[in-house]
């Protein structure tokens, strides 16, 4: 209890230096909210609802594709906390879900495996509605290089990650050198600190095997994959309806492909950025998207930061408030 203790105090001193650092745009935002059709904005919000609730459907699948039993429910408080705790630590979102799934006592290794497999279904279904988005641009010759450019990032990306799940299927070996590497490399960070090894000597091997019967399940129940692309779609549907709802609550105009371009560029943004969850970023881009296919500045930033009010920073609150449910934060 003490340990947990201080760990909320740490969320709260952490929240707290968010809302100070961001203040004005919180403020900003707030009053961007209130300036809308609340009908309409709390449409916006019963679609981002289920942009997060479908987001743990896809982990919920993505574990069961590998042999790991955890329900979507169960899971849609790490996927708000998650929120949060990107906002701490760029990369740690996801491993908030394999700790999350180890505390539960099933195979960290598979659920590890689970994570990459959601995020290739989620970044690879998303890279098909941002071509989408690419090309409305290019058709209305407005497509710029920073959007090629982050777009190769992505794919890049994602072909590593599909890179590291394959080798479970065709070359285990080098997976387990890679296993081993990594192992290596942790233990020697730790011994540098005059730390214990973190790894057991075995960690390699039984990691690979886990991953090696991770892809087995996948090959033996491809349905389930399947499954997880088309809860994939439906998320970024949901998303882009959820931006929808906003030009409507703010009477702007909108095409899909305007809304597409706009959602995805965002999105696009809000994962490559080293900035953590995209914020400055994202808002800066989107604006820009919305200004270059001829919406007037001030409507874009309206839009935008009510946008980003829905999709980040009410979630933000409510991963807060949801901390304590979750397992790896002492739930």
């Amino acid at each position: 209890m003490k340990a947990r203790r201080w760990l909320l105090l740490a969320f709260l001193v952490a929240l707290a230096i968010v809302v100070i650092t961001r203040f004005v745009e919180i403020e900003r935002v707030a009053a961007t909210l209130l300036r809308g059709q609340w009908q309409w904005v709390a449409v916006g919000a019963g679609l981002q609802f289920l942009h997060y609730l479908t987001y743990a459907a896809m982990f919920s699948a993505g574990f069961e594709a590998v042999g790991v039993a955890v329900g979507t429910l169960d899971l849609l408080p790490v996927v708000f906390a998650s929120v949060f705790v990107n906002v701490l630590a760029i990369t740690g979102g996801a491993a908030i879900f394999v700790d999350d799934v180890a505390r539960r006592g099933q195979s960290a290794a598979r659920a590890t495996a689970g994570t990459l497999l959601v995020l290739v279904a989620d970044f690879g279904t998303f890279i098909v509605v941002l071509i989408g988005g690419l090309l409305y641009l290019s058709y209305r010759r407005v497509l710029l290089a920073y959007q090629l450019l982050g777009t190769a990032l992505l794919v890049a990306s994602v072909v590593g990650q599909a890179a590291i799940l394959a080798l479970g299927w065709w070359q285990p070996r080098w997976l387990e050198a890679l296993f081993g590497w990594l192992q290596r490399a942790i233990n020697w960070f730790f011994r540098l600190i005059r730390r214990p090894a973190q790894l057991a000597d075995d960690w390699a091997a039984r990691s690979t095997a886990e991953f090696i019967g991770a892809a087995a399940a996948v090959a033996t129940h491809p349905q389930v994959a399947w499954r997880l692309v088309g809860i994939s779609f439906a998320h970024h549907a949901a998303g882009v309806a959820s931006l929808y709802a906003l030009f409507l609550a703010f009477r702007e105009p909108g095409s899909i492909g305007v809304v597409t371009a706009a959602y995805t560029v965002g999105l696009l943004f809000w994962i490559i950025s080293i900035t953590p969850q995209g914020v400055g970023v994202v808002e800066g881009v989107m604006v820009l998207v919305l200004v270059s296919l001829g919406m007037p500045a001030a409507d874009a930033t309206v839009i935008t930061f009510a946008f980003r009010a829905l999709a980040f920073w009410l979630p933000l609150l409510v991963g807060v408030a949801f901390w304590p449910r979750v397992k790896s934060l002492g739930g």
